[in-house]
């Protein structure tokens, strides 16, 4: 029997060497495509990683970054990233590794030897300058920015799309990374176009399966396969299976603060005179207040407001994203606040502003000092104009729009109504009208209905007239008794009172003052110094009537020299009521040959002072002192040639000014009773004045500041706006 032979050990161990060789050619079969496949889904999630936060720069306008760690500037490579965002001082919100989806990739940060055939533009060589775009992002700079780790690779994304660095190289106008399974590197000279390096140049001498992601200067983002444009034979390309570990990202940034808004404003700005009490801000009915809150946030926001409001709406609403002002270095929000439908004046609206940052801390903010807006209506100007064979009562508002004309009936083609005047709280206009064959005084509602006649008798009634400040009565002159007295009479066409009894005499041009005690007239004496005076007459209220109790002359004349001095009016009062001005002919009857003009001339109410507030040889007349008794307004005129501005001086007569000194804006004169007077009124919040002038040929109403300042024709109609002939021929109300 034959003998079988048996297995030597060396069989064994080669038949073991066999088998391990064909698992290993197995291995490397299956797992090479993968090895390979790794750089290449690492370059697409990094790529896509870059457009996210490119998308989040230009919808969050506000820069976003990429950054590569580098261990302080040591290592040019890494297996991870992390995003930066913020205006400064950008803080860390994501941070990603290349973990076991991608076992052996890393990014590699760095620049190697180009092959210009290759590039599509070769005189866009290597350099470590940022691009010029010729957009706003040119000025970025990257040491200001504030990033956390300066030496780390970073591409920040700017608000118009484009991409910055903080010095990493660039060619062909793109930046590039290279994306692979494993890298051999050197040190490398710093590029062109870096004067102060923040990071640390390295070249690739061999990688492992590359993918160059290119970036360009304008934001697209690109992948290709192998290392883009490198010139043959510098850059190896080896297969690798180590498992590699890079430098860390920083950790996530934890805010511990809460912004701080800086300001609110409102626009246009308003002169704290011209507002209502207890606010800080007002707008018209019809208008609307821009609002802006300056916000500031030390760890690199980004900012969202929200704007809140008691009454009327905001243009935009909910939650909005701030800009970030680099000059300033604040986060800004505009947003227009506008009032509800048809306010009262005497409505006020608490205004707030909340801000806050992305992880919810939160900063709330009220308007001003007192966290409240207003209504100013900037008034309604009445006046007498002429349309057709007739002369009206109209309306404007300050600005020239809602215009109004105040008819009534159709039989009234030849009818006059002159003289309107606006109650002080706007519900009524007196006037004077010949409807009835004679002048009488007229009142009505604002809105032209309610017509009354308040003096009803066939003597003549005429104007100026003066409201009591309640806006119960209206006061006038009227010759009924054959001489000139003032009257006043309610608006409920009741209480018709005497207010002088005068049985020679004249009493003419009331005036009341703004707290209603007092009465304000002027007197043509007849029986003594035959030349006008000005008188206050002293009031007493009871049971709904009006009584006068004393009159006291305050024009006192005590010049021997002066045999005729006249005093004009009608006077103007200061909002306290203690004091009143007037026009005065005293100094021009003391030496007719020193040729000195009218002047101004102020008293107290109880007649113990008497000043002249101005000097030299023009005449200047029509006194108006402001809503707030801060200025006096007056005409200077010069009758040699004619001309005639619209002053303006302190109430105590110093600082005087021209405001109007056009020669064809010359204030229109009117003859008055006794002598000349232009019209003039004040805008409720003492800083615009309105006047009478034919400077475009036809009588217009004009607007301008006190200053000087845009000035603005009111009327524009083909007539007069401005038919006396009796002053004052228009009023402005703050109604």
């Amino acid at each position: 029997m034959k003998q079988r032979r048996g297995v030597t050990i060396a069989e064994i161990l080669v038949s073991i060497s066999l088998m391990a060789m064909v698992a290993a050619a197995l291995v490397l079969n299956i797992r090479g495509p993968r090895y390979k496949a790794e750089s290449q889904g690492a370059a697409e999630v990094l790529a896509e990683e870059l457009r996210t936060a490119q998308q989040t720069a230009i919808s969050g306008r506000v820069p976003v970054a990429l950054a590569i760690p580098s261990a302080n500037g040591t290592q040019p490579w890494a297996r991870s990233y992390y995003t930066l965002r913020g205006t400064v001082a950008p803080k860390v919100v994501r941070k990603r590794e290349f973990g076991g989806d991608f076992p052996h990739a890393r990014v590699f940060c760095g620049y190697w030897p180009l092959d210009s055939a290759a590039l599509n533009d070769p005189s866009q060589g290597l350099t470590g300058a940022n691009p010029q775009l010729g957009s706003p992002s040119d000025n970025f700079d990257f040491s200001a920015w504030g990033a956390p780790v300066p030496q780390d690779y970073t591409l920040v994304f700017m608000p118009d799309g484009s991409v910055r660095s903080n010095g990493m190289p660039m060619f062909d106008g793109a930046y590039h990374l290279l994306v692979c399974n494993d890298v051999g590197y050197g040190g490398a000279s710093t590029p062109a176009g870096v004067a102060a390096p923040l990071i640390s140049y390295f070249t690739p001498s061999q990688v492992a399966s590359p993918q160059t992601i290119t970036i360009a200067a304008l934001g697209g983002i690109s992948i290709d396969g192998g290392v883009t444009a490198v010139s043959s034979g510098t850059v190896a390309l080896v297969e690798s299976q180590g498992t590699p570990s890079g430098p860390s990202c920083p950790a996530l940034t934890v805010k511990t603060s809460s912004p701080v808004i800086a300001a609110i404003d409102a626009l246009p700005p308003v002169n704290p005179d011209g507002l209502p009490p207890g606010v800080d801000a007002a707008c018209g009915p019809d208008g609307y207040l821009t609002m802006v809150t300056y916000a500031v946030d030390n760890q690199g926001g980004p900012l969202y407001c929200t704007w809140n409001a008691s009454g009327g709406k905001f243009s935009r609403l909910g939650r909005l994203e701030m800009d970030y002002d680099a000059a300033s270095n604040k986060w800004v929000s505009t947003n227009q606040w506008a009032p509800p439908y048809n306010p009262s004046p005497a409505d006020q609206y608490s205004v707030s502003v909340r801000v806050e940052d992305d992880v919810n801390h939160v900063t709330v903010r009220n308007f001003g000092s007192t966290g409240k807006v207003g209504i100013v209506t900037g008034g309604t100007i009445v006046y007498s104009s002429i349309r057709g064979n007739e002369q009206e009562i109209c309306a404007v508002r300050p600005d020239g729009t809602r215009a109004q004309r105040f008819r009534h009936g159709p039989d009234l083609e030849y009818v006059w109504d002159t003289d309107p005047v606006l109650s002080p709280d706007g519900s009524k206009i007196a006037f004077v009208s010949d409807r009835t064959g004679d002048e009488e005084i007229f009142v009505m509602n604002s809105d032209g209905t309610g017509l009354i006649n308040l003096s009803n008798d066939w003597s003549s009634d005429y104007g100026p007239l003066t409201w009591s400040p309640d806006s119960t009565r209206v006061a006038w002159t009227s010759d009924r008794t054959g001489c000139q007295n003032i009257y006043c009479c309610r608006t409920d066409g009741n209480g018709l009172t005497a207010m002088t009894g005068e049985t020679i005499s004249d009493a003419i041009n009331p005036s009341w003052s703004p707290d209603g005690t007092k009465v304000a007239y002027e007197l043509i004496d007849y029986v003594s110094t035959f030349a006008s005076q000005m008188f206050v007459a002293s009031l007493s209220y009871s049971g709904g009537n009006v009584a006068v109790s004393s009159s006291l002359l305050v024009s006192r004349n005590t010049d021997p020299n002066v045999f005729w001095a006249d005093a004009e009016g009608p006077a103007t009062w200061t909002s306290d009521s203690q004091e009143l001005a007037w026009t005065d002919t005293r100094d021009f009857y003391a030496d007719p040959s020193m040729n000195t003009g009218l002047a101004i001339y102020k008293a107290k109410a109880d007649g113990t002072t008497m000043n002249r507030l101005t000097t030299g040889a023009l005449d200047c007349q029509s006194p108006a002192y402001s809503p707030n008794g801060n200025k006096i307004a007056y005409t200077r005129t010069d009758w040699n040639t004619w001309a005639s501005d619209l002053c303006v001086m302190n109430a105590g007569g110093g600082g005087q000014q021209v405001v109007t000194s056009d020669p064809d804006m010359a204030v229109t004169f009117w003859h008055t009773w006794n002598g000349m007077s232009a019209p003039i009124a004040w805008s409720p919040n003492s800083q615009d004045l309105c006047f009478a002038s034919y400077a475009t040929g036809d009588g217009d109403l004009y607007r301008i500041n006190q200053g000087g300042g845009n000035r603005l024709r009111v009327t524009n109609y083909t007539q007069e706006d401005v038919a006396g002939p009796n002053t004052p021929v228009f009023s402005w109300s703050s109604k």
